[in-house]
């Protein structure tokens, strides 16, 4: 399991962030990945039933980002592909503890939020802590040809991938990209992070660049 991160060749700053053009082409052009996800940072407010607000982090998550982390959930279920036209959330293994009390009847219920309620499909186990400090995550879906880096990354290679085979097909994928959008900046390369196991003190990780 990898992070995806961007930088210009040229070392000037850049946010790092991934564009929804480089997630829906990296699934469809780079064999050696199963799968790869966008995350989406956002703030919210949780409502509990004692009408006490709680700030709360949200991340949005495209399809397949609990799967790519091969993680059950402890209650309920993850998101299908269909839930980014709806508003389901999964919540954090303390949100559940803390607002719901570990009640397994929550998973079904209705969570007031300040953009409006959404039901709860599942329960992330205690351990999942991805992206860290994470409260609640919400699905949704991202525009193939969408050039703002606007997103986190995340990536699984197929067992016994070598990484320089991954660099390669990275490389190949962003070439292709830079061809197609000459809009978007035209010398970024991608670097993949390998990420460890998602545990809520946090995961370590060694760098592996991809250059294009």
């Amino acid at each position: 399991i990898y992070t995806l991160n961007t930088h210009l060749v040229d070392d000037r700053w850049s946010s790092g962030r991934v564009t929804g053009a480089y997630v829906s082409t990296i699934n469809e052009s780079a064999p050696s990945v199963l799968r790869a996800v966008a995350v989406l940072h956002r703030e919210d407010v949780i409502i509990t039933d004692a009408g006490e607000n709680r700030q709360v982090l949200v991340h949005w998550v495209t399809e397949g980002f609990f799967d790519l982390f091969g993680l059950p959930m402890a209650e309920g279920r993850a998101f299908t592909p269909e839930d980014h036209r709806t508003r389901v959330a999964v919540i954090a293994h303390h949100i559940w503890n803390d607002v719901f009390g570990r009640d397994p009847t929550a998973v079904g219920r209705t969570l007031q939020m300040a953009t409006g309620p959404v039901t709860i499909v599942g329960v992330a186990t205690p351990e999942f802590d991805v992206p860290q400090r994470t409260d609640v995550w919400f699905s949704f879906s991202v525009s193939p040809v969408a050039v703002a880096h606007n997103y986190q990354g995340y990536l699984r290679a197929r067992a016994g991938t070598d990484p320089e085979r991954l660099r390669n097909e990275l490389a190949t994928v962003m070439a292709g990209l830079a061809a197609e959008y000459p809009q978007a900046p035209s010398r970024t390369r991608v670097t993949v992070t390998h990420a460890h196991a998602p545990r809520r003190n946090g995961p370590t990780s060694t760098n592996a660049p991809a250059r294009p």
